[in-house]
């Protein structure tokens, strides 16, 4: 009883100490002094969270989601945690593994309207276009003001040949961020065109498309 009162004064020790290297911007000896808590607490989450944070500052993204994949086993139903992850597998080019986390966020928390504009650029990274387009309109659904969002809709829209539906999203999104329309200036005009005329769509690159 007595080391167990001590390992908890032990850990709220390090982790004062931890709190004060983080504010002083100091990660490295904050990620050290978060290892020896987590040496005699390692699901200590509050530790856990602080070394996700320090990676992450510290631009080591593989560390971190090294530390959000102990926190999810320590708190598996953790929408957040779940998230955070696939948003560092898609910055890493980690697809597969990005679209899997979100997934598991989403059947958590279905009305997150973020992670299923994430996970909607993520199918779209894959040439996944129905995938990317229900996920898109899902978040369109909860947060219909997202003028990326509905850019991105456009661009699948295209590319599913429903091009009629991709003038009218790509409208609705400039109508929402007037910066978009000038990013998408070498091509929405051609495909207005060609929805009014009758036009083939051939000429239209993809690489084109992509706001980013």
């Amino acid at each position: 009883m007595n080391r167990m009162i001590n390992s908890t004064s032990d850990i709220e020790g390090l982790l004062g100490q931890a709190d004060n290297f983080m504010k002083n911007h100091r990660y490295e000896e904050a990620i050290e002094t978060l290892e020896k808590s987590l040496f005699i607490d390692p699901r200590n989450k509050i530790a856990l969270e602080h070394v996700v944070v320090c990676n992450l500052e510290l631009k080591q993204p593989k560390k971190a989601i090294q530390a959000l994949t102990q926190l999810i086993g320590v708190e598996p139903n953790c929408h957040r945690f779940w998230g955070d992850k696939g948003y560092l597998h898609l910055l890493l080019n980690e697809i597969p593994e990005g679209i899997g986390a979100l997934k598991e966020s989403l059947k958590i928390d279905s009305r997150n309207a973020y992670n299923w504009e994430l996970l909607g650029a993520a199918y779209m990274a894959h040439d996944e276009w129905i995938y990317a387009l229900d996920a898109l309109l899902s978040g369109i659904n909860l947060n219909p003001n997202s003028a990326m969002a509905w850019y991105n809709a456009a661009i699948c829209f295209f590319m599913l040949d429903r091009y009629s539906e991709a003038v009218e999203a790509a409208e609705y999104s400039f109508s929402i961020d007037p910066m978009l329309e000038e990013m998408a200036s070498d091509w929405i005009e051609v495909i207005q065109e060609a929805v009014l005329f009758g036009d083939s769509y051939d000429d239209v690159e993809f690489d084109d498309l992509v706001a980013g």
